[in-house]
């Protein structure tokens, strides 16, 4: 049987509720839908689209390393 692995990450808010940021499971990683919340938990709506898609996509690869 495969291990099935939760991943933690600061460089993301805490999910909420019984949710995981990732899980590792049969060699894949499967991330969770990201939102344009910072790290400190502050929504992000201010930002514009290009900024937004940044933050996004700096939580994602804090997530998976």
């Amino acid at each position: 049987m495969t291990d099935t692995r939760a991943i933690v990450s600061e460089s993301a808010p805490p999910p909420g509720g019984h949710y995981s940021q990732a899980m590792v499971h049969g060699g894949l990683v499967y991330l969770s839908g990201q939102l344009t919340v910072h790290p400190d938990g502050t929504i992000g709506s201010e930002l514009d689209f290009e900024a937004q898609l940044r933050l996004v996509m700096r939580k994602i690869t804090g997530i998976s390393h």
